[in-house]
């Protein structure tokens, strides 16, 4: 099974670095994000720039929740928490290190956007169910949905996560939907102080393609429990991003001009951006390293998926 995992993490390698060119802001809705960038892509959109990436890590990585820095904001928005049913939490009964026939696997391998790796034992299980993803100095958590998982084209997928101590470098991405094939992609993520990014990614023709809204954007949710949703109807166009059950933000494929066209299973991370990378730190500022006795915990209460 190792063998395996080795051959599934060099196969990412390529999307992970590719992650790095989607970092630049701009106006428009594009952004390169190639899993293995040697050159700069073609962009969808007229108006976005033409960059020079750095040279790919040798390394194999595990894909993780690609940064986009937002075109627009919503400053000072609030969301009113309703009545919500409870989601069960998360079964990592099968959960053995390099099994992929289990229901989740954390990642046991290096981030290529990261000096922190991920490493299999900063996810771990509490007695009253709740799962710790844990961040130190010396590595960094992140779970994968594996084949016990239903991968769905559409549906609602929720998350119920205390966030962690959000500081300047840090991404945060309490739900996410991805599948590796076609590198369809729909996130959450905390782009360290400065707001929650809701992102759509496509591949195009073989051009990466993506939409981002930045949201609450200054408001500070450090340790704050919140729930997250993610909405997909392929059929109508349409993805519904929620916060505690309220609508916070729609995707939609007329406006856009893509749209997801597979079936995705849902990752939760964390992880501190690369602080060697300009443009990483213009998307979520500036990572200072921790100290050998600091860590910061998210935790996970609850997972649940509704088919629609």
């Amino acid at each position: 099974m190792k063998t395996r995992a080795l051959i599934a993490a060099s196969t990412l390698c390529v999307f992970a670095v590719g992650a790095f060119a989607a970092t630049l802001p701009t106006t428009g809705s594009t952004k390169a994000s190639a899993k293995s960038v040697t050159k700069v892509e073609k962009k969808v959109v007229k108006a976005a720039p033409v960059v020079t990436l750095p040279k790919p890590p040798a390394k194999a990585v595990t894909p993780v929740a690609q940064p986009t820095p937002a075109p627009s904001a919503t400053s000072g928005a609030t969301v009113t928490a309703v009545r919500l049913a409870t989601l069960p939490p998360l079964d990592l009964s099968n959960m053995r290190l390099w099994n992929y026939a289990g229901n989740w696997h954390a990642s046991e391998w290096a981030n290529a956007m990261s000096f922190t790796p991920w490493r299999y034992n900063r996810v771990t299980r509490a007695t009253n169910g709740d799962v710790n993803f844990t961040l130190d100095a010396a590595a960094a958590p992140e779970l994968k949905a594996e084949a016990g998982i239903r991968a769905a084209k559409d549906g609602l997928w929720e998350a119920i996560v205390t966030l962690p101590k959000l500081r300047d470098g840090l991404v945060v991405a309490p739900l996410w939907l991805y599948n590796n094939s076609t590198r369809d992609e729909i996130d959450f993520e905390y782009a360290g102080r400065k707001g929650l990014d809701v992102t759509v990614h496509k591949y195009v023709n073989g051009l990466h393609v993506s939409k981002t809204q930045r949201l609450f954007a200054g408001v500070d949710m450090s340790g704050q429990r919140k729930r997250f949703g993610i909405q997909v109807s392929q059929s109508s166009g349409t993805i519904k991003m929620y916060l505690d059950g309220v609508l916070v933000h729609t995707f939609d494929k007329n406006t856009m001009g893509f749209f997801p066209t597979s079936d995705m299973r849902p990752i939760i991370s964390m992880w501190p951006a690369r602080s060697d990378w300009g443009n990483f730190v213009d998307w979520v500022g500036k990572w200072t390293p921790l100290k050998s006795n600091e860590k910061l915990v998210m935790v996970a209460h609850g997972y649940g998926y509704t088919a629609p």
